[in-house]
């Protein structure tokens, strides 16, 4: 198992650096600049804004500034909000974010594997197949259809949760965080069906029948584990997932997340803020999926033990 952790968190700073590097010199490849959108900008005041953010000077060497400045935890300035660093608008924002994406996730696990295992349980009856087609019915809806059904439903007619806003753990952040739990828990579900139908049809769930345990043994204490297999594997593109595409939640609820900050800077060339926020989403998705395959680990002896 040690050998198995020690040659996933090498690959860690690896995989990290390769994607500030691509990510570095694709911004700078894209067309136009920072400064492009401003109104006949005079090639004085230009020349004195590239000097001012560094910007001066061949990619290369711009690159070795960044990276210097990185590893002193420095993500530089941001190019259109004059008043704040990359750091501080991050530290901002990224609270709400972090809050919505674990209630989401949390909400689409716990509602995701109940029905998944209630499904495969009452497999071919009109509750497995009730629970199957709302798990389809929760792929297939856009985010930005489900939200306003939702503010409708709970807001406008039954009058018993805020229809939009902010107030970190609150009734406000229910509705949000069911938009963007659901297409996550309807997947859940179908993964834990689909592992506990094939976990309950091995020899040793027929032996354990054979010895006269409870089904409640059976499926708690001998195919729970093996069930909840893929769903693991799922959970690493799935946080990634929430926490990169909650956009359309956070502007549908007024939530002042990072989402917003992450399309922006891409639409005005922010510079320093697209690398910031691509480093911070990246580091977060390699972090749970590190975590994610520890899990997996644990879970599968075979995995950890494998050579």
């Amino acid at each position: 198992m040690f050998s198995y952790l020690l040659r996933r968190l090498v690959f860690v700073p690896i995989i990290l650096f390769i994607l500030i590097t691509i990510t570095f010199f694709l911004v700078r490849m894209a067309p136009g600049g920072p400064f492009s959108s401003d109104r006949e900008l005079p090639p004085g005041v230009e020349e004195a804004l590239t000097k001012r953010y560094n910007l001066d000077g061949s990619v290369a060497s711009q690159y070795g500034r960044y990276l210097v400045k990185l590893v002193q935890g420095d993500l530089g300035p941001s190019l259109k909000q004059k008043d704040y660093s990359v750091n501080e608008i991050i530290s901002n924002h990224l609270p709400p974010s972090i809050l919505l994406g674990i209630t989401a996730l949390l909400i689409s696990l716990c509602a995701g594997v109940a029905a998944g295992l209630v499904s495969a349980l009452k497999s071919n009856s009109m509750l497995d197949y009730s629970t199957m087609a709302l798990a389809v019915i929760g792929i297939s809806l856009p985010v930005f259809v489900f939200g306003p059904l939702l503010q409708t439903l709970f807001s406008r007619v039954l009058h018993i949760l805020p229809v939009s806003g902010y107030r970190g753990i609150s009734l406000h952040l229910i509705l949000p965080a069911i938009a963007l739990g659901l297409p996550f828990a309807a997947r859940f579900a179908r993964l834990t069906r689909a592992g506990m139908l094939e976990i309950l049809s091995e020899d040793f769930i027929t032996t354990a029948r054979s010895k006269g345990l409870t089904e409640r043994t059976i499926v708690l204490r001998h195919a729970l584990k093996g069930a909840l297999l893929p769903v693991v594997s799922f959970l690493g593109p799935a946080i990634a997932s929430i926490t990169t595409g909650s956009l359309v939640v956070e502007k549908i609820f007024n939530i002042p997340g990072l989402g917003r900050e992450f399309v922006e800077s891409a639409l005005n060339r922010d510079y320093f803020m697209i690398m910031g926020t691509v480093i911070l989403y990246g580091t977060l998705i390699i972090v749970c999926n590190l975590a994610v395959d520890i899990v997996y680990g644990f879970l599968d002896p075979r995995v950890g033990n494998e050579d």
